[in-house]
């Protein structure tokens, strides 16, 4: 999440991204806020997804499953799409 108390998602993402046992690992980026120039600056640094909170559980649990595809089978397999992928 962009908006974590003590550090902020962009902090977190450059620690995770630094850490050589962590670097590789795939991160989706979780947040309320829309601004398409801060989410190609995460992409930069090494999002791998911008996944917008959806309003409802079911559609969290819905992006949160397409989310997984994307990482796994890769952007040319998922049939939908996840909202602001990066």
């Amino acid at each position: 999440d962009l908006n974590m108390p003590l550090m902020n998602g962009e902090e977190c993402l450059a620690d995770i991204r630094n850490e050589p046992l962590l670097s590789k690992i795939p991160i989706i980026i979780y947040s309320t806020y829309v601004d398409q120039m801060k989410i190609s600056l995460l992409k930069e640094k090494g999002a791998n997804l911008y996944l917008v909170k959806p309003t409802s559980f079911k559609e969290l649990v819905s992006a949160l499953n397409k989310s997984i595809d994307y990482l796994e089978l890769g952007a040319n397999q998922v049939e939908d799409e996840v909202d602001f992928m990066i």
